[in-house]
């Protein structure tokens, strides 16, 4: 029978130095195969932990990243409340609808206000109740005209009584604006600036956006504008300074010596002059007729003498640092003034 060789089933006996067979340790070969055993089973199990280590892992990952998303929409739609300690459970199904205030303001753009934007703008309501607190950028009256050559001669559409008058740039670009194309139009630069930016005064003058003016002859004769004794050319001021963005108001109304000039934009003089009514009529009436209130602007309109739309509200401050102000995103123009008072006047051209 083939066995020799160590090549049966049994293991070869080993041999002592003296030739003799040595008794198998069946003891030795039996450590061994347990201690294999043990490494095995130590090697899965540290294999099994890695697995539920790493389980544990993604699963605190995924929850945290679900707490992330749901706490981000929460925000976005206003939702983030306090925690409410009285909670009732109903297994009664709940309509989920979206109020329409909420699906109309998806169509407005947020612009963010401070509280000082109360107190700035060219729309401000300025008297001794509504005193002009913010700071004034003026630039010089004086250089900042129009320069005419007449033969050798420079000359100007309006004359000043010495160089120190400052304006605001807007209300000063529509000042020349003016001057220069009556001046143009009738040859007739006798218009005087009486009186502009002062900033101890207690009104309009404070902002840096009135002035006064009067007529004052080459023969040094001061006259009204409306005074007839002067020219009859002044009609034309009387007919068209709202369309260079002014309201205007006679010594009577506005208590100041001659005719006095606010700056308030082209699109607010424009309404003002169709409706026959003062800033503060304004203000006033959008703040009762025309505020923004669920989701709709209320705007009043009008149209300027080139055809562009405009259109005006009222945004009331929320009384916080910041409010914000809702302007529609299909707007071609807007602008936000404040109005001195409560709140916010929003300008938007729509065609």
């Amino acid at each position: 029978m083939a066995g020799t060789a160590n090549g049966g089933r049994t293991p070869k006996r080993p041999t002592a130095p003296n030739g003799k067979t040595k008794p198998f340790s069946s003891v030795n070969y039996r450590d061994a195969r347990l201690a294999k055993e043990r490494q095995r089973r130590q090697y899965e199990q540290q294999k099994k932990e890695k697995i539920v280590f790493a389980l544990f892992v993604v699963v605190i990952i995924v929850l945290i990243l679900i707490a992330i998303l749901v706490f981000k929409k929460a925000i976005d739609n206003g939702e983030a409340n306090d925690t409410q300690t009285d909670t009732e459970t109903t297994t009664a199904p709940i309509e989920q609808t979206t109020p329409p205030d909420v699906q109309a303001l998806d169509q407005f753009l947020k612009e963010m206000c401070g509280k000082e934007q109360i107190h700035t703008g060219n729309l401000l309501l300025v008297d001794a109740s509504h005193p002009f607190t913010a700071s004034v950028e003026s630039v010089n009256v004086y250089s900042g005209r129009t320069k005419f050559q007449k033969g050798e001669k420079t000359v100007y559409s309006y004359y000043l009584p010495d160089t120190t008058p400052t304006l605001s740039a807007d209300a000063l670009t529509a000042l020349n604006q003016m001057a220069d194309d009556f001046y143009e139009l009738t040859g007739n630069n006798d218009l005087y600036l009486d009186k502009a930016y002062d900033a101890a005064a207690i009104g309009d003058h404070a902002t840096g956006l009135a002035f006064d003016l009067s007529v004052y002859t080459i023969k040094q004769e001061h006259y009204e504008l409306s005074d007839a004794t002067a020219s009859s050319d002044f009609e034309w001021v009387f007919n068209n300074y709202y369309k260079y963005g002014f309201v205007m108001e006679s010594p009577a109304q506005s208590g100041e010596r001659h005719y006095h000039f606010r700056y308030v934009g082209i699109p607010a003089a424009t309404y003002l002059f169709r409706n026959e009514i003062t800033l503060g009529e304004f203000l006033t009436k959008l703040t009762a007729d025309h505020a923004f209130a669920d989701g709709k602007t209320n705007a009043t309109s009008v149209t300027t003498d080139d055809g562009a739309v405009y259109e005006f509200y009222y945004v009331e401050a929320t009384g916080g640092d910041m409010t914000s102000v809702p302007v529609h995103e299909d707007a071609l123009f807007f602008s936000i003034s404040g109005d001195n008072r409560n709140g916010f006047v929003v300008t938007v051209r729509m065609s």
